[in-house]
Formats: structure tokens, C-alpha cells, sequence
């Protein structure tokens, strides 16, 4: 980053901080982020003696905010997303699933994601889906789950075990997305084919 003449002069004269950040890049081409600060010291009459200051390397910092943009980025998607704890709590709600469920984050959060069950599958159902989950670190499937005004319908879910450097569960991340149109054409398209349009009664097939 260049700086200004008026800028150097102001830090010097003690009437502005020298704080700022540049870009370098090293001798083997990495590039790295630098905080630059410094303190001018003047004597009795205000003559300005020396300035003090130190360069601190923030490449990871800089690397992790840029992350977390991304990271921040993907999940106000399109595609309804929740975060929970290691204990089944939801911590996080995308807007793009509040209005698949119906529930405000206020509804979610603090809950567990049995607050969605609707009824239509049987314990054996989520005991498969969690063996998966733990023995593979994630599950994608079909599931039937209630909006918050009652009615139940089809998504398409994906839930990842999110571990530390220790392979230790932290938390769960939970993917969906709304299938009712897509079953439902696929249920037309099976109407069509199998029955007839006028009587309703099964064709030959």
C-alpha cells in the first residue's frame, strides 16, 4: 500500500497515528498481510525525535476473515441451512429456511430439529440416518417434515458431522431443500402414465 506524503507528514508530526495494512509478498512467492503501527516521540519543545513502531504478520487473521466472508456468504443461500451443537441444539437459522419451515429463528433456536418430525417416519428411520451419520459423518436423503402451520411436506436433506483436530464432534450442519413441486410433477407423470385422464381408472400399463 502507498502512502501519501501528507500522511507520512501527519504521522511524523504526532497529529495522526501511523495504523495501517500492506500486502508483501516473500522471496518463494507467498504472499502475506502486514499491520503496520507506530508512535512519534517529540522532546520539551515539540520537535519530533523518533518514531517507534512495529510490523506484525496477520496473514492467518486476514485469511480467517476472508473465511468467514465465505463462509457467511454460502449460508444465506437459497438453500435452507441450520446449525447445531453437538447435542442435537440449534445455534444458527439462514432465512432461506425459515421460509421453507414457517418457524422464525426465534421458534428454532435453542430447539432441536425434532420440532420439524412429522409423524410420517417410524424410529427406525432416524436410528439408520444417525448410524450413518456417525459412522460415515454425514447423511443425505428423503425426509417428511412439518411446517410450523401444520402441514407436512418433502425435502431433501443433507446433515455433516463437523469435527476438530481431535476427530471430536463440535457440531452439525444441516442442509434442505423444498421437493414438493418435484414430487408432485413426478407423482402427474406417474397419473399420466398409468391411469386414464378422464375416468381415473388404470390403463393396460
Amino acid at each position: 500500500k502507498e502512502h501519501s506524503e501528507e500522511e507520512i507528514h501527519l504521522a511524523i508530526s504526532g497529529k495522526k497515528p501511523f495504523d495501517t495494512n500492506f500486502r508483501v509478498v516473500w522471496p518463494n512467492g507467498e504472499i502475506h498481510y502486514i499491520k503496520a503501527v507506530a508512535k512519534t516521540f517529540f522532546d520539551d519543545n515539540g520537535k519530533a525525535l523518533r518514531m517507534l513502531g512495529t510490523n506484525i504478520d496477520v496473514t492467518q487473521l486476514k485469511l480467517a476473515e476472508e473465511e468467514l466472508k465465505i463462509t457467511s456468504i454460502a449460508f444465506d443461500s437459497q438453500e435452507g441451512m441450520f446449525v447445531t451443537d453437538n447435542n442435537g441444539l440449534i445455534l444458527k437459522v439462514n432465512d432461506a429456511f425459515t421460509q421453507i419451515s414457517g418457524y422464525t429463528k426465534e421458534d428454532l433456536i435453542g430447539k432441536t430439529p425434532r420440532i420439524l418430525r412429522s409423524g410420517h417416519h417410524k424410529a427406525e428411520f432416524y436410528t439408520s440416518m444417525w448410524e450413518q451419520i456417525i459412522n460415515n459423518g454425514a447423511w443425505s436423503g428423503e425426509i417428511w417434515n412439518r411446517r410450523k402451520n401444520g402441514e407436512i411436506f418433502p425435502e431433501h436433506a443433507s446433515i455433516t458431522a463437523v469435527k476438530d483436530k481431535d476427530n471430536t464432534t463440535t457440531h452439525y450442519v444441516a442442509t434442505a431443500m423444498d421437493v414438493t413441486e418435484k414430487i408432485e410433477a413426478i407423482e402427474k407423470i406417474r397419473k399420466l402414465a398409468f391411469y386414464d385422464p378422464l375416468t381415473q381408472l388404470p390403463n393396460r400399463r
